[in-house]
C-alpha cells in the first residue's frame, strides 16, 4: 500500500492498481486495501468497480469508518440518495466526534438537491472545525443552488481566505461574474496556474476560471487561451469511429419494428416529462419555466435513465450490452421496470401532476424512454450549434464527456446527436416537442405556452416570471435561470470567430458511421 501510495503520487495510477491489488490479495481480510482500490476505480469514475470493491470491503469490516464514509460517498454520486444518507448517518452516529461522514452528509444533501439541509450539516461541521475548507466550499455551493448568491458569495471569499488559489471557488466567482482581471484573487489564479507542481486537473479548472474571467470583460483572446489551455490540460481521449458504432446500434435497436412489437407496454403514467439535448441547449431553461407551473415538480437532472440503461442486460439477465439486450425485454418486465423508476421519480413529490427530468443525454435514451412510458412528454431543447459547442468547450464539466474538450470532436459529436434526433422523430412522429432556445428568448410566451400545452396543462401566467421561482437548480445554469430572460447568450461564438475553424469545419462535415 505505500508502495501504491508513492506511484499514485508519480502520476502511474495503472501500476498503483496492480500494487494494491497484490495487498489485497496478501491481506483479505483488512478492507484497506478494497478501500483504496474503491477509491482509485471511484476517481476514474469507474463507478460499478468502485461499488464491487466496497460491497466487499463492507463484508470484510462492516464497522470500518472509511469504508462507510467510501461507500456513502460513492452512493451519492451515482444518485443512490437515501442509500447514501442512511450510510453516511449511521456512520455519523456511530462515529459522534468523526468529522468526515457529516462533511460527506452535507454533500450528498446537496448532490440530491437538498441544499436547507446541507447548509446545517456544513454549519455542524464548521462548529467543531471553523477552518474546514470543504465546509465553507460546500456551504458557498449549497446557496448557489438555492439562489442565494451574495450570501455564497461572501463564503467563497471566505473559502479563499483559508485556501488561496482554491480552484473550485474561483471558478463559482467567475461564473458568478464577481472576478476580473486585476482583482487581487485573479493575481493569486494566474500563480496557482503557472504552478507546475500543481495536479494537471486543478491548473485545468483554475484556467476555465480565469477563462470566464475575461469573458466577463470582453477579452476574448485571452479568454479562449485560457478556455483551450485547461482542456488540453484534460487530456482525455474520444474515439469518434466508437461513439458512432453506438448511435448505430440504438438506430438499429429502436427502429420502427421494435416500436410495433412493444406497443402497449410499460406504464402508462403522464407524470414524468424528459427534458433532453445537448448539454447547454436551454434545458435549465425550459425546466425552470415548467417547474413555475403549480402542478409541475422540476427534478433536475436525474441520473437514474443513464443508469438504466447501463444496468439493463443485468437486469433482464441478458447476456448482450445495451442497446441489443433491449430485445430481451417483455411486456411484464417493461412494467415493472417502469414501475420502479416512477416510484424513484415521485419520491420527491408525490402528488405532483407532472415531474421534470431534465438530463441532457437522456436524447440517447428517447427509444427506451418512448417503451417504458408511452404517454410520458418528451421536450427535445435545440441551440445554435455554433453557441452550443462554444458553451459546453467553456464549461469544465463534471463527469464523463470525453467529446467535450476538443472543437472538432465537439462538431463531430453533434453530428451524430443530430442523426439520432433526426431517428427518434422518424420512428416516434408526434411524440417529440422540439424547442429553440432562440425562438424562446424572442417568444417567450408564444414559447412557454406551447410547453405548457404540450403537457396538457392549463396555462399559468407565473410561468412568465420563471426566474422568480424559489426552488434548487444543480447545474451550470444555476445563476442564469434566477434572472429575467436575455440575449446575451445568441450568437456568443461570434468574437472567438476566428478561433473557431475546426469546430465549423466538423458541423459542416458528414456524419461519421462505423462501418
Amino acid at each position: 500500500m505505500t508502495l501504491a501510495r508513492w506511484l499514485t503520487k508519480r502520476g502511474d495510477p495503472n501500476a498503483a492498481f496492480v500494487a494494491l491489488e497484490r495487498a489485497q490479495r496478501a491481506a483479505p481480510d483488512d478492507p484497506r486495501p478494497l478501500a483504496e482500490l474503491a477509491r482509485q476505480a471511484f476517481d476514474a469514475e469507474n463507478f460499478l468497480l468502485a461499488l464491487e470493491y466496497l460491497e466487499r470491503a463492507r463484508e470484510v469490516a462492516p464497522q470500518s469508518l472509511d469504508v462507510s464514509c467510501e461507500y456513502g460517498r460513492l452512493l451519492s454520486r451515482i444518485a443512490r440518495h437515501e442509500d447514501a444518507f442512511s450510510v453516511l448517518e449511521d456512520a455519523h452516529l456511530q462515529n459522534p466526534d468523526a468529522i468526515r461522514p457529516l462533511l460527506l452528509l452535507g454533500w450528498a444533501r446537496y448532490r440530491a438537491g437538498q441544499s436547507q439541509r446541507a447548509v446545517s450539516d456544513f454549519d455542524a461541521v464548521l462548529e467543531r472545525q471553523p477552518t474546514s475548507i470543504e465546509a465553507h466550499y460546500g456551504r458557498a455551493r449549497a446557496l448557489i443552488d438555492a439562489g442565494d448568491m451574495s450570501d455564497a458569495k461572501r463564503w467563497l471569499y471566505r473559502t479563499i481566505a483559508l485556501s488561496p488559489g482554491h480552484a473550485g471557488a474561483l471558478r463559482e466567482l467567475a461564473n458568478l461574474k464577481d472576478l476580473a482581471p486585476g482583482d487581487t484573487q485573479f493575481g493569486g489564479l494566474i500563480s496557482a496556474i503557472e504552478d507546475d507542481t500543481s495536479p494537471p486537473q486543478r491548473r485545468a479548472v483554475l484556467h476555465m476560471a480565469a477563462g470566464a474571467s475575461c469573458h466577463n470583460v470582453k477579452a476574448y483572446a485571452d479568454a479562449f487561451d485560457h478556455y483551450r489551455n485547461g482542456n488540453l490540460l484534460k487530456d482525455v481521449v474520444f474515439d469518434i469511429r466508437s461513439y458512432a458504432g453506438h448511435i448505430d446500434a440504438l438506430i438499429a435497436g429502436f427502429d420502427r419494428h421494435h416500436f410495433e412489437r412493444t406497443k402497449g407496454w410499460g406504464n402508462p403514467s403522464e407524470v414524468p416529462v424528459f427534458i433532453l439535448g445537448m448539454p447547454r441547449s436551454g434545458t435549465s431553461l425550459v425546466e425552470q419555466i415548467l417547474a413555475s407551473h403549480s402542478h409541475v415538480h422540476g427534478s433536475g437532472e436525474r441520473e437514474e435513465m443513464l443508469q438504466l440503461a447501463d444496468q439493463l442486460s443485468e437486469q433482464l439477465n441478458d447476456s448482450r450490452p445495451y442497446p441489443a439486450c433491449v430485445e430481451g425485454l417483455s411486456s411484464s418486465s417493461s412494467k415493472d421496470i417502469a414501475e420502479q423508476f416512477l416510484g424513484a421519480l415521485k419520491r420527491a413529490a408525490p402528488h405532483a401532476a407532472r415531474i421534470t427530468d431534465k438530463m441532457p443525454g437522456n436524447f440517447h435514451h428517447v427509444g427506451l424512454i418512448a417503451t417504458l412510458f408511452p404517454n410520458a412528454k418528451i421536450i427535445h431543447c435545440r441551440r445554435d450549434p455554433r453557441d452550443t459547442c462554444l458553451s459546453i468547450f467553456f464549461g469544465d464539466f463534471v463527469g464523463s464527456h470525453p467529446y467535450s474538450y476538443d472543437l472538432t470532436n465537439l462538431g463531430r459529436y453533434h453530428r451524430q446527436y443530430e442523426r439520432l434526433m433526426a431517428h427518434w422523430h422518424e420512428v416516434l412522429p408526434g411524440r417529440i416537442l422540439d424547442v429553440s432556445y432562440e425562438d424562446l428568448v424572442d417568444q417567450q410566451e408564444d414559447g412557454s405556452r406551447r410547453m405548457v400545452a404540450f403537457c396538457d396543462l392549463d396555462w399559468e401566467a407565473r410561468c412568465l416570471e420563471f426566474h422568480k421561482t424559489s426552488r434548487n437548480v444543480k447545474t451550470r445554469s444555476n445563476a442564469q435561470v434566477r434572472q429575467p430572460i436575455y440575449r446575451s447568450s445568441i450568437e456568443r461564438w461570434r468574437p472567438y470567430e476566428a478561433h473557431l475553424e475546426p469546430l465549423f469545419a466538423a458541423l459542416s462535415a458528414p456524419a461519421e458511421v462505423s462501418r
